[in-house]
C-alpha cells in the first residue's frame, strides 16, 4: 500500500492487452517506417537481377535509400547545446540550475544519445526517454527507449514503449506509459527461459509485471537487479513502487514522449516514391543488362569453335573480343548486329523520382543531386528555407520534451538525492539549440541589433562559456563603450568624449584635463609642505 492521501488509479491489464491489439495498425506503420529508414525495403527483382543486386540480401538488402536522406537532413539541424533558466545569475555570471542541467546532461552522455533520440523520433514518428534515479551515482539517469512494435509485424521486435492518453488523444493528459520487452534468464545448467516483461508507469506509482504462460503476474526482481544505496546495500522494492515526492504528491510519469509533427514519420510521404524509385532503378539495370551492349546473331552457322552445336556446358562457344576474327565456310552464313539502346530516358525518370521525393518532403534537392556546377549562395539559401522551417518547428516540440526531462530529473534528485542541495522547482528550463547557422547569417542578425549573448547561444556556446566570455577585458571595454554611446551629447562633452564616444584631443599647447588636474594637485601639495598652511583659493 502507498502512503498517499489520494486513491491509486490503475489501468486494468486486460485493457492494455486489448489496446495492444487495437493499435496493431499503428504498430505496423511504425515498423514499416523504421524498415524503410533502415533500408529494409520491398524490392521486387527477377532471378537475373537478383544475381547482381541480391548478393548481400542476408546482411544488406538492396535499396536506393531516399528515406534515410530525408530524415537525416532534418536530424542534422537538431543539436542541443545547453540549457537556460528563468533564475537570476550568480555573481560569477553562472545560473546554478542551468549549470546543474548541463552537468546532468553530460554525465548521461546525452551529447551522443540526443542524435539517436532525434533520429528515432523523426523516423518512427515518436520515441521515449525514461528518467529514473541512479542511487549508486547519486544522480538522475536518462535511458532512451524506442517505440514499441509487435513481433508479428515485419521489422517489429516486440519491445519498446508507448503512451496511453485520455480518449487516445495525444493532446490530452497521459494516463500512463507502458514499456514491454522480452527478458531471457539462464539457470545453473545454462537453460534459457524467456518471459515477456511489462512495466506500467503512472503519475503516483510503478507496476512491474511478467507474463507466465499467458497470465500476467507481479514481478519481483532478484537481488542483482535491485538498486543499491550509497553503501552498496540492495534497496528492497515494494509492489507497486511508490512514486511520490517528499511532500506526498505524485512525481509524475517518468516517461517523456518525443513526438514528431502530426505524429507522422518524417519520410512517410516519400515511401511510395521510394518504391517507384527502387522499381525504376531495377528496370534500368535489367534493361542495361539486356540491351545496353550490341548483340550478335549468327545466321546459317553455329558460333562455336568446332562448328558444331553449342554444348550444354558452353565449352565450345566462340569467344568474341577485340581483335578477333570470326568466320564460317558457309557462303550463306552471316552475322546480324543489334545495336545497344540508350538508357538515359529511364535514368532521367529515376532522377525525377528522387527529386519528387525531395519536393514532397521539403528536403533540399542539393541533398540528392551532384553536379559540376556550383550553386550560388542565394540558390542554396532558397533551397534550405523549408528545411530550416521544419527544423525550427521540431526544435519547439523536442525542446519541450527535453525541458520535461530536466524537470523530472530535478524532482527525482530532490526526492531521492543524498546530501545534495534542494533545487527550486519553480524555476523554468529552456532548451538552447545549436542552430547550425553560417557566420554570414549570424552577422546579418547582428546588423539588426540582436544582442551578442543571443548570437553566441545560437552559435552553440553554452551558458557557462558565454559567462566566461563576458568576463574578458574586451567585453568589458565594449560594455563601457555602449554605456558611453547611450549618454546624451552634453554628458559626453563633460566626459571629454565626442558624440560617437571617441576621446576629444586637447587644444594645441594645452594639457589634457586629467594631466592639468594632476599638475595643480602636485603644485598645491608642494606649497603646503613649504609654508605649513593651505594655500588660499584651494
Amino acid at each position: 500500500m502507498l502512503n498517499a492521501p489520494y486513491p491509486i488509479v490503475t489501468v486494468d491489464m486486460s485493457y492494455i492487452d486489448a489496446l495492444v491489439k487495437a493499435i496493431a495498425a499503428d504498430d505496423a506503420s511504425v515498423a514499416l517506417a523504421r524498415r524503410y529508414f533502415n533500408g529494409d525495403q520491398d524490392v521486387y527483382m527477377t532471378a537475373r537481377v537478383k544475381e547482381f543486386l541480391d548478393l548481400h540480401s542476408g546482411v544488406k538488402p538492396f535499396s536506393l535509400n531516399i528515406c534515410r536522406t530525408v530524415v537525416l537532413a532534418v536530424k542534422d539541424e537538431l543539436s542541443v547545446s545547453g540549457f537556460n533558466t528563468s533564475e537570476e545569475m550568480a555573481k560569477d555570471g553562472i545560473k546554478p540550475q542551468a549549470k546543474w542541467a548541463w552537468d546532468t546532461w553530460t554525465a548521461n552522455h546525452m551529447d551522443a544519445i540526443q542524435a539517436e533520440v532525434h533520429e528515432s523520433a523523426l523516423a518512427d514518428r515518436e520515441t521515449f526517454i525514461i528518467t529514473d534515479y541512479d542511487y549508486e551515482k547519486n544522480r538522475p539517469r536518462f535511458t532512451h527507449n524506442y517505440r514499441y512494435t509487435s513481433i508479428e509485424d515485419q521489422g517489429g521486435d516486440g519491445q519498446g514503449c508507448w503512451m496511453i492518453y485520455e480518449n487516445n488523444d495525444v493532446n490530452q493528459p497521459a494516463k500512463c506509459a507502458v514499456k514491454e520487452w522480452v527478458q531471457t534468464t539462464y539457470d545453473k545448467d545454462g537453460t534459457a527461459t524467456s518471459n515477456t516483461r511489462r512495466n506500467i508507469y503512472y503519475p503516483d506509482h510503478i507496476e512491474k509485471w511478467f507474463n507466465d504462460s499467458g497470465t500476467w503476474k507481479h514481478y519481483a526482481p532478484d537481488e542483482a537487479e535491485l538498486q543499491k544505496d550509497e553503501n552498496g546495500n540492495p534497496i528492497p522494492e515494494p509492489w507497486p513502487i511508490p512514486w511520490i515526492a517528499k511532500d506526498g504528491k505524485p512525481l509524475g510519469i517518468p516517461v517523456i514522449h518525443f513526438r514528431n509533427v502530426g505524429m507522422t514519420p518524417e519520410h512517410w510521404d516519400a515511401i511510395p516514391i521510394q518504391d517507384a524509385a527502387n522499381k525504376t532503378f531495377v528496370d534500368v539495370l535489367a534493361s542495361d543488362d539486356l540491351t545496353a551492349f550490341q548483340m550478335l546473331i549468327a545466321l546459317g552457322w553455329f558460333p562455336t569453335t568446332d562448328g558444331e552445336k553449342p554444348k550444354a556446358d558452353g565449352s565450345n562457344l566462340l569467344p568474341v573480343g577485340p581483335g578477333q576474327f570470326v568466320g564460317t565456310r558457309d557462303p550463306q552464313g552471316k552475322v546480324q548486329v543489334i545495336t545497344g539502346s540508350d538508357p538515359s530516358a529511364m535514368v532521367n525518370a529515376l532522377k525525377d523520382f528522387v527529386l519528387l521525393a525531395a519536393q514532397v518532403t521539403g528536403t533540399p534537392t542539393s541533398r540528392f543531386t551532384t553536379t559540376k556546377l556550383i550553386a550560388s549562395q542565394e540558390t542554396l539559401k532558397e533551397q534550405n528555407t523549408q528545411l530550416k522551417k521544419k527544423a525550427a518547428d521540431r526544435r519547439v516540440i523536442y525542446g519541450d520534451a527535453w525541458e520535461a526531462c530536466m524537470e523530472m530529473a530535478r524532482r527525482l534528485q530532490n526526492t531521492f538525492g543524498v546530501g545534495l542541495p534542494e533545487l527550486d522547482e519553480t524555476i523554468t528550463f529552456f532548451t538552447v539549440w545549436l542552430n547550425n547557422q553560417t557566420s554570414e547569417e549570424l552577422l546579418e542578425k547582428k546588423k539588426f541589433g540582436i544582442p551578442e549573448e543571443i548570437l553566441w547561444a545560437e552559435a552553440g556556446y553554452s551558458t557557462e562559456q558565454i559567462a566566461l566570455m563576458k568576463k574578458t577585458p574586451e567585453y568589458a571595454a565594449k560594455i563601457a563603450k555602449w554605456e558611453q554611446d547611450a549618454l546624451p551629447p552634453e554628458q559626453k562633452m563633460q566626459n571629454n568624449v565626442d558624440e560617437n564616444g571617441n576621446p576629444i584631443p586637447p587644444p594645441e599647447g594645452k594639457k589634457p584635463p586629467e594631466q592639468l588636474a594632476a599638475a595643480i594637485k602636485a603644485r598645491t601639495e608642494q606649497r603646503s609642505d613649504s609654508t605649513g598652511e593651505k594655500p588660499k583659493g584651494t
